[in-house]
């Protein structure tokens, strides 16, 4: 997945995120083992700024955005690395 935003720690002008992701991976696990979604996925959101998802259908847009949300199943779905900040 690409990032339409300059990766975190790139020159903002010294305007904080207001959401970002670094580095994020996450993973199914399934009978035959651990399925990774989304590997290594970086994305900023600054104030004012509207951002879009835009892939391939199975690319990982609406993992990137559970995972942003709080909201990927429990018991099925982890991040093994990576971080969401608020």
């Amino acid at each position: 997945m690409q990032t339409a935003n300059p990766p975190p720690g790139a020159d903002s002008g010294g305007v904080a995120p207001l959401l970002q992701t670094d580095a994020l991976t996450v993973t199914y696990s399934s009978r035959g083992g651990n399925v990774v979604a989304v590997q290594d996925t970086s994305i900023v959101v600054r104030e004012g700024e509207s951002v879009a998802l835009v892939g391939e259908s199975g690319s990982g847009k609406s993992t990137v955005a559970r995972a942003m949300l709080g909201l990927l199943p429990e018991g099925i779905a982890a991040i093994p690395s990576g971080r969401i900040l608020l």
